[in-house]
Formats: C-alpha cells, structure tokens, sequence
C-alpha cells in the first residue's frame, strides 16, 4: 500500500527545513573563506604600501637584513632571503607574492628596484601573514557562535513557515472538507470564505466548471431517459394495438400491418441514431447534399401530423448545401425540429430554412411559454438535437418570435 500523502504545510516545512540547512552549510564555508582571502588580501596591501617607504634605507645607503619590525624584515640580497623563500621565488621575479608553506606559515614578499649609493639593486620585503591571522582557536569558536547563531534563526524561521503554510494551506483544506461534506445531488458552486491566492481561486473556478458540466450532464441524463421512454413506449403501443386488432380480425388488415411497420421503423432508426451518437466520431462524415427531395422525403414521413394539426410546410434553400454530417443523424435532427414545430402548431404554416450556415424551422404556434402537445416539454423533445449538435460542434437556439406569434429553431453550422 502506498503511503498517505503528506500535507502541503508539512512538505513547505520539509522544503524549507532542507534549504535552510544548505545555506546555513555554505555560509558557513563562505564565511571561513572570506575571512582567508581578507586576511591575505589586508596584509599585502599593507606590504605593498610601507615596503617602498622602507627601501628608502637602502636608497640613503643602509646595507644588509633590517628587520624593521617583529612582522616585516628587509632584504638587499637575495642569499641572505629565508630558504624557504628563495625555494619559492626566482631571483628576477618583481612585484607581490603569497607564499603558503608546508609547516602552515605564510610569507609575504615584496620586490622591487632601486638606486642605492652602490648602484642600481633588487631588494626584498618579507612579511609573516601567519602571526596576524586568526588562530585555529579563534575560528572554531567564532565557527561555534555562527553555527548557534544560525541555529536560532533555523528555527525561529522554521516556527514562522510552519504557521504561514499551515495559512497557505487552510484554503485548501477548507475547499476539501466543504466538497468531501456535499451531498451527491448537490453541485451548487463551491466558494471559500476569507482571501484567496489565484491558484486557489482558478482552481475553484475550474471545480465550478466541472460541477456545472456534470449537473447539466445528470440533467440531460435525466432527461434524455424520460425521451427515450416516451420515444419507445410510443411505437410498442402502436405495435401492441395494431396486434390486438389483427388478432380479432379474420382476415389480414393492410392498414395495421402498415402501423406496425412504421412503428417498427421508428424504432429502428431510433435505434441507429442511438448508437451513432454513442459511437466515437474516430473519421469524418462524407458529404451530403441537401436538397429540395430531401428535405421533402422527410417532411413526407410527418403527413398524417400535418394532417391532424392542419399545417403545411414550406421548403426555402437560397443555394446549394453540402453538409459533412452522417444523413441518418441529419434526418433524426430535422425530425426532431418538425415534430416539435407541428406539435406547437395549429391551422399554420411551417418554415423550413436552409443556407449554407444555418438550418430554420419556423413556427407560428404557442411559442416557448406553453407546453406542446404529445410531448413532455421543450426540454424532452429536444435532447437528440442538442446531442447531435454537440457531436459536430453546432449550435442550437430556440427563440420566441418577434414579429409575429411562434418561436424559431435555429441550428448554427459554422
């Protein structure tokens, strides 16, 4: 079983707690260098100051080894320099040199050319580094202070992180509790009370969107369970109906033999358009042709509607139209749109209006306000349509009429 993960607090803490210790490390290390590289730095620049000031002994004539102090010692000849010294420095060799040697001393060494009274000479300063630099005492317990010192700052810094990710991650948590304490019939948008960071914020838009999107699928759902039902139930009444007079019936009844088999073929293309929305869209739909035929081929299937509401249908297709869409899907969805118009219509005129951008269907009916026969209402009626739309990312609207009275079906293709 894998492990729990931790809390976003405790792992800014771990973070912190790993950071802090390399920068209390290197500081450590940098600051005993600094102190290293100072000490050298400070005492040759004070060499190469006060050496050229004491050569002018040798300028006025003085001669041999003068010590001028305990730390600096001039030289007018370069056999008379320590051994150590002249193991490490070329007799021709000018200017300003650091020598660190094998017993831990370090030298510092100065040279130059003057005009002596005896002529035109080198001479040398040699300085001890090593008596004015930090004991190895001194550093362990200035190394002791800064390692008690960081420690201190360690954890009052450590306290300090700890309750500020704690802060940064209650939201968090808060956002966990309020979704892991909702009902599964709840997905109301999730709101956190209190200020915000924007990655909380976006992800709370983000859970709100996926909420939404899951509420309005359960509702489709919903929905398109109860069409289907009706859509089904509708035919199989007509089937059982029709079966029960041809039972009685001596003789074979043409026209309900015609019900059944119109009941039949409902079903089946019902069936088809089911499972070709359910069917991933893996190729693209071959163009088809919408025409005048067409569209009359399948107004043709609603006759006996048309006939009981007493309403006509009229075709307008300004220019040719050719549609990459599967026909069947095509024809479920004008079905759908006419079936709807027809059962809102009476003793009227229905539109169809087809252009290379857009499908009309306009009614003069009872518009959106009233519920229209033989279905459950727009919502019902109209589920197939929108999921077809949504399969080739069309658009669908369903306004009320301005001018006059009715409402139109629009669906967008581009």
């Amino acid at each position: 079983m894998s492990n729990s993960p931790l809390p976003i607090a405790k792992k800014i803490s771990r973070i912190y707690q790993i950071v802090a210790l390399i920068i209390l490390v290197l500081y450590g290390f940098i600051f005993k260098l600094t102190i290293l590289a100072t000490e050298n730095q400070n005492s040759m620049h004070l060499l190469s100051i006060t050496a050229p000031y004491h050569f002018q002994r040798y300028e006025h004539g003085e001669q041999g080894i003068i010590k001028i102090d305990p730390l600096l010692t001039i030289y007018d000849e370069y056999a008379k320099l320590p051994h150590q010294v002249k193991r490490r420095l070329a007799p021709e060799r000018m200017g300003l040199e650091s020598f660190h040697f094998e017993d831990d001393s370090e030298l510092a060494v100065f040279s130059q050319i003057i005009n002596s009274p005896h002529g035109e000479k080198t001479v040398w300063a040699v300085l001890n580094i090593d008596a004015t630099e930090w004991s190895d005492t001194s550093f362990i317990l200035i190394e002791i202070a800064l390692l008690l010192i960081g420690v201190v700052v360690f954890l009052i810094a450590g306290v300090a992180i700890q309750k500020i990710a704690k802060r940064l991650a209650q939201p968090f948590s808060d956002c966990a509790n309020l979704l892991r304490k909702s009902s599964n019939e709840d997905f109301s948008p999730v709101s956190i009370d209190g200020e915000v960071s924007q990655e909380l914020a976006n992800m709370i838009t983000a859970i709100n969107t996926y909420r939404s999107r899951i509420k309005h699928a359960i509702k489709r759902e919903k929905s398109f369970t109860r069409y289907i039902s009706h859509e089904i139930r509708t035919p199989m009444t007509v089937i059982k109906g029709s079966v029960s007079l041809l039972q009685r019936s001596e003789t074979a009844n043409q026209k309900q033999l015609s019900r059944i088999t119109n009941a039949v073929a409902d079903m089946e293309q019902l069936t088809n358009v089911l499972l070709l929305l359910a069917r991933k869209q893996d190729s693209i739909e071959k163009p088809i042709q919408l025409t005048h035929a067409l569209l009359s081929k399948i107004t043709s299937q609603h006759t006996h509607l048309l006939e009981a509401n007493n309403c006509q249908v009229n075709t307008r297709i300004t220019e040719p139209v050719e549609l990459f869409v599967e026909p069947l899907l095509f024809e479920s969805l004008l079905n759908n749109l006419l079936i709807n118009a027809i059962n809102c219509s009476e003793s009227s005129d229905i539109v169809i209006e087809l252009t290379p951008r857009h499908l009309n269907i306009i009614d003069c009916g009872i518009g959106l306000n009233e519920k229209p026969r033989g279905y459950e209402g727009f919502g019902i009626g109209l589920t197939l349509v929108q999921d077809i739309c949504q399969r080739y990312n069309w658009r669908f609207e369903l306004i009320e009429n301005k001018d006059t009275a009715g409402c139109t079906a629009t669906v967008y293709f581009d």
